[in-house]
């Protein structure tokens, strides 16, 4: 037995070697990596699942309505984080919202068991999907930030990221090869909705257990009201020429991303209508491969060559090229459409935002 254990000691030593986590450090890192890894999951699982399960109930007509319903929700949010942020003491927040996320998920369970409308389980199941992936990095950094020190922030914060991405293609795994098993059981898709509750079921466990006994910095809390960060926020790119137009740039890349993701979902979902959640679930998979390899590999790369300025213009140019491919007929054009300025925006663009930023 002993001869056993002391090979796996060694694998682990090496990999906290590798990713540059100090002994003393390999407990939180743990927590933190495995918690940021159930959300990643169960977001994928649930986002995966409502645009699949939306198109085969309501239609690709009605996605457009859901979609602008979905950006006032991501608004509202985007107004209310910083208040909801800085009020509350980072880990009771953290607790709560794993809590919330489970508890919407068994509610999102006893729906589709009552039979409500198709439109109303998926559709709030893509908005929950989007604040899980919008709202809970947001709070989960923040309260890593709190603990650790920037030092350790800058070595650990990339490795804890990348848990993330190990999660997603678990996720992505678990969403695509779900209806085959399934239907071999007689089972309905949504039985998924319970294992994102055992998921952040689990997460809640790991908060409560892994940071029992680790101290983290207190709050210092702002009383500012939603209209003053809102007005704060507009008067800085409103007075900053650059935030000016490159808020103006955001604004014309996500309309057209908007427009192609239509174009996408409808040819797609007319040649995969019987089986489209797997196939939805390999597109995004293959996509988040494909994005990580290149991230890793090409993009600083490209963006140092180019120079940060230049590499503004990759987006655009991904945009009309994709444009102009999905005016070809058959899937092969609509999803080389898609994946195009989709390859373009998790790389080159996000970077070059980020650095532009900083």
């Amino acid at each position: 037995m002993e001869d056993n254990v002391q090979p796996v000691e060694d694998v682990k030593s090496k990999l906290f070697r590798l990713f540059r986590v100090y002994p003393e450090e390999r407990g939180i890192f743990v927590i933190l990596g495995l918690v940021f890894f159930c959300n990643s999951v169960a977001t994928q699982i649930a986002s995966v699942a409502a645009v699949s399960g939306f198109l085969k109930g309501e239609g690709v007509h009605q996605i457009p309505i859901l979609w602008f319903i979905d950006m006032l929700v991501i608004l509202l949010m985007a107004g209310l984080q910083s208040l909801i942020i800085d009020r509350f003491e980072r880990t009771n927040l953290v607790r709560i919202m794993i809590l919330g996320f489970a508890v919407i998920f068994v509610i999102l369970r006893l729906m589709f068991y009552i039979h409500a409308p198709d439109w109303l389980g998926y559709g709030m199941m893509m908005i929950i999907s989007e604040l899980q992936w919008l709202f809970f990095p947001l709070v989960f950094w923040t309260l890593a930030q709190d603990i650790f020190t920037v030092a350790q922030a800058k070595r650990l914060f990339s490795p804890i990221a990348s848990l993330g991405f190990v999660g997603r293609l678990v996720g992505l795994l678990i969403v695509s090869i779900a209806p085959g098993i399934f239907d071999k059981g007689g089972t309905a898709v949504e039985e998924l909705l319970l294992l994102n509750v055992a998921v952040y079921v689990a997460a809640y466990f790991f908060i409560v257990l892994g940071l029992r006994k680790i101290e983290v910095r207190k709050v210092v809390e702002k009383h500012e009201t939603m209209r003053e960060v809102l007005v704060e926020g507009w008067e800085f790119v409103r007075n900053i020429p650059t935030f000016k137009y490159l808020t103006i740039s955001i604004f014309a890349v996500n309309l057209s991303l908007t427009f192609i993701e239509f174009g996408f979902l409808a040819i797609t979902n007319q040649a995969f209508i019987t089986n489209y959640q797997t196939f939805y679930g390999l597109y995004r998979l293959g996509l988040t491969v494909v994005s990580f390899v290149l991230q890793s590999l090409v993009t600083s790369r490209l963006i140092e060559k180019v120079t940060l300025k230049n590499s503004f213009f990759i987006m655009p140019f991904a945009l009309v090229g994709g444009s102009l491919w999905m005016l070809f007929t058959g899937v092969v054009s609509a999803v080389g459409g898609m994946v195009l300025p989709k390859v373009a925006q998790f790389t080159a663009y996000d970077s070059a935002r980020r650095s532009f930023q900083a």
